[in-house]
């Protein structure tokens, strides 16, 4: 089956703190005689890609391309860690240091209770020397990147120097820089084109002990946004999904994940979704939508897992197709008494001009329906539905025959009315 979002020619660079997770797993069926703790009997033991490599590992992953930077040592973990990366072809430029390679090893019992975890890495301060490797290493990849993504988990590559060299050399490029932070002073941040903190992230960046409002969050990113010169702000915010703001807009996403089973990683996964999303021209309400959806998908796995394309596709006809579609019966019942939009057409492009458009609208009524013409090419048609209704912006879509149009307006009433032909021109109907 062809996949209904080709990302392949989308390219992000992935620069940050790269690591390698280890897990192993067992069953603990006694006490050490040596002291009061339980023995693990291990039965398996699993490595993947941890940190900004597990940012590399979601796009890969999602079917785009990627290009990782980070700093590695050269022992053992490293070599694993490298060979991973070939395995999953993650296109890498890695900077070997005298240091470890960043480990996480966790043990864990009984398929999902964590005993404990073991870290190996080192305080790193970065000399004159390696600043000006890593700065030359990064000028060299940044042309080749539709979007670059910083994933600071503040283990020493990402200083104030260096993130500041990469979004400065990024603005002369034209291109959008993304940081998931982990520091509390955001100051290296400045200039950024979007910041995606989890909540606690945020609250620390204000300064201020905010709840997990939708108002708090508005009042004070805006604050961030003002103060950091920013344009966008995603925060995280577990059970109560996710935040988009702006300097004077805010969006709220709401938490789609039933069951939560891990979230090692999710961030990982909502940075990597939006920047390939956004690289390949969707809007950023839409990018944010499908980021939201991919972290429901991932905490529900055990581990650091990323999303998987075909996994986003099936979530979005799950939460779209089945909500969106609906004959024109079912219809009637559920606009019944509200402010409507209607737009008909074939919808062969929907672009930024379009997407535009609808957010225009949108902001004028309750509900904005698509009638989209049929055609006779069903997998074309089905192509168009399953776009289509990944737009937030769009509550509902009715597919129907042009010949039908006049009889479905007079039924409807639309409050406003326009054909996709007509779509940057007046009302063409109206109550």
């Amino acid at each position: 089956m062809i996949s209904k979002f080709d990302f392949c020619k989308v390219k992000i660079l992935v620069i940050g703190d790269v690591m390698l997770d280890k897990y192993y797993y067992g069953s603990v069926e006694r006490i050490s005689p040596e002291a009061p703790i339980p023995i693990l009997k291990v039965s398996k033991k699993t490595s993947s890609l941890g940190g900004a490599a597990n940012v590399a590992n979601n796009v890969i992953s999602l079917k785009a391309q990627v290009l990782l930077f980070g700093l590695i040592g050269d022992d053992f973990n490293g070599n694993e860690f490298k060979n991973i990366l070939e395995n999953k072809k993650i296109e890498s430029h890695l900077l070997e240091l005298d240091m470890p390679t960043i480990t996480k090893s966790r043990i864990v019992a009984n398929k999902n209770q964590q005993l404990v975890r073991l870290d190996f890495e080192e305080n790193l301060k970065l000399t004159t020397k390696n600043t000006q490797l890593i700065k030359t290493k990064i000028i060299n990849l940044l042309p080749l990147a539709d979007i670059i993504i910083i994933s600071d988990y503040a283990k020493g590559l990402i200083n104030k120097e260096i993130c500041t060299y990469i979004i400065d050399e990024a603005k002369k490029a034209d291109k959008k820089v993304i940081i998931d932070p982990k520091k509390d002073n955001w100051e290296l941040y400045k200039n950024a084109f979007l910041i995606t903190p989890n909540f606690q992230e945020f609250k620390k960046a204000t300064g201020a002990n905010i709840a997990n409002t939708d108002e708090e969050i508005e009042l004070y990113g805006k604050k961030l946004i003002k103060n950091l010169n920013l344009t966008y702000l995603l925060v995280t915010r577990s059970e109560k999904g996710m935040s988009l703001i702006s300097k004077n807009t805010a969006h709220h996403f709401k938490a789609i994940a039933q069951e939560v089973y891990d979230v090692s990683g999710a961030g990982d996964t909502v940075i990597a979704t939006l920047a390939v999303t956004a690289a390949k021209g969707f809007d950023i309400l839409t990018a944010c939508d499908l980021s939201n959806k991919a972290a429901g998908i991932v905490v529900r796995k055990s581990g650091t897992a990323p999303i998987a394309l075909n996994e986003l596709e099936d979530t979005l006809i799950e939460a779209h197709e089945e909500n969106k579609i609906v004959e024109l019966p079912l219809l009637l019942k559920k606009i019944n008494g509200r402010k409507i939009a209607f737009i008909d057409g074939i919808f062969d492009s929907c672009g930024k001009k379009t997407i535009e458009f609808l957010r225009k609208i949108k902001n004028q009524i309750d509900f904005l329906i698509i009638g989209l013409h049929k055609n006779p090419d069903a997998t074309k048609l089905e192509d168009k539905i399953f776009l289509l209704a990944a737009l937030e912006l769009i509550d509902f879509i009715i597919v129907l025959d042009p010949e039908e149009l006049p009889e479905i307006i007079q039924i409807i009433k639309p409050d406003v009315y326009y054909t996709e032909k007509n779509i940057k021109g007046e009302i063409l109907w109206s109550l």
